[in-house]
């Protein structure tokens, strides 16, 4: 079987410069065979000719892209372009997807993992979301799928920063990264950023450095809310003592008050149950599938020698087996979800059931309710 093909998706509201950063792609002279599928073709204006006659929708640009304008479902564009390459020798080696301005990147994403097909021939590389910074603050406060497109992102860029103050493009910065801390923020700049930046970050599927890097951000995340809760607080008087080690080197989680996003991460060192987990997770996924917007982990699982990666999409969720664990003190589980108004407190305390030999002193103890 042939390597599958990455797809990278990019996503934003409208305005937010998908267009502009897609012509940007298209008229790059590089050495990246590339099907770029936009949902129309809108401002962009390139030089292309139809090479597919059995598909209108489908050209090629001068340096060897391929230019798609879905009026399709995705997986028969995603087909047409797989015959391309197969029927016709159209040397495609990566995928970009532009969603719409108002599109929930859930449904596309959940396609991937639910299609043998796709699944077969694709893999999803990373999802990018762009932000504008003159209205993105606004649309943030004002609409949902601003809010989401920034949850799924694995890299956020902000565009149109030169035409905002300093201090603006921080705030705007913060609030983003308060949605998701999981997902680095940059400003975008068509001068220096480069083809790799879009395509070569395979940021969507677990790694063992992005998840540590994952699990970084929450904790300075959570410092940031603690300060700010701290700062706030400032001026009551509290005559009692509080607890701020409650198991909190094994879980962290945040939460952007405006929109209900929640963020967080568990780890543990102590092997887990095989069983336990995976009906752990299927009741998890039951009780709380269109809340949860994207949740990634590597587990340690008893008497299995590698790793379990687990990856997903709401209701969507795949297991795949990682590299061998190098030793017993190698070994550690690491989950980190983001999604809306979940129950932390909750998902932590029942994942403790989970653990290897976990005695359960309450008999009537339900993981979720």
């Amino acid at each position: 079987m042939t390597k599958p093909i990455p797809v990278t998706i990019i996503t934003g509201f409208l305005g937010s410069g998908k267009t502009t950063l897609i012509n940007h792609i298209l008229n790059a002279h590089n050495d990246n065979k590339v099907a770029v599928i936009i949902n129309e073709f809108g401002d962009i204006s390139v030089d292309h000719r139809l090479v597919l006659s059995t598909d209108e929708d489908i050209y090629q640009m001068a340096n060897g892209c391929l230019c798609c304008t879905l009026r399709t479902d995705i997986a028969d564009m995603l087909r047409s372009i797989l015959e391309a390459i197969e029927n016709e020798g159209v040397p495609i080696e990566q995928i970009i997807i532009e969603t719409t301005g108002l599109a929930d990147p859930a449904p596309l994403v959940q396609t991937f993992f639910n299609l043998p097909f796709l699944k077969e021939h694709f893999t999803i590389n990373s999802i990018i979301t762009l932000v504008d910074c003159v209205y993105g603050e606004t649309t943030i406060k004002e609409q949902d799928e601003p809010v989401k497109q920034i949850s799924f992102a694995d890299r956020i860029y902000l565009t149109k920063a030169d035409l905002v103050t300093r201090d603006d493009y921080e705030k705007l910065a913060a609030h983003i990264h308060h949605i998701n801390p999981f997902a680095p923020v940059s400003p975008l700049d068509l001068e220096t950023i480069t083809m790799s930046d879009i395509l070569d970050q395979s940021e969507f599927m677990m790694t063992e450095s992005q998840l540590k890097s994952m699990t970084e951000a929450q904790k300075e995340a959570d410092a940031e809310e603690h300060d700010h809760d701290h700062d706030h607080d400032h001026d009551h008087e509290h005559d009692h003592e509080h607890d701020h080690d409650h198991e909190h080197h094994h879980h962290h989680h945040g939460h952007d008050h405006h929109h209900g996003i929640t963020t967080c991460s568990i780890e543990v060192k102590e092997p887990l149950e095989l069983t336990i987990i995976q009906g752990w997770l299927n009741e998890l996924i039951s009780y709380y599938g269109p809340q949860l917007y994207r949740y990634k982990g590597i587990l340690s699982i008893k008497d299995v020698p590698n790793q379990i990666i687990i990856q997903g999409v709401q209701m969507s969720c795949e297991v795949s087996q990682g590299r061998e664990w190098k030793n017993d003190a190698d070994r550690s589980s690491t989950l980190v979800f983001i999604g809306k108004n979940l129950p932390t407190t909750e998902i932590e305390e029942s994942f403790k059931t989970c653990i290897a030999d976990y005695i359960d002193d309450n008999p009537y103890h339900k993981m979720f309710i």
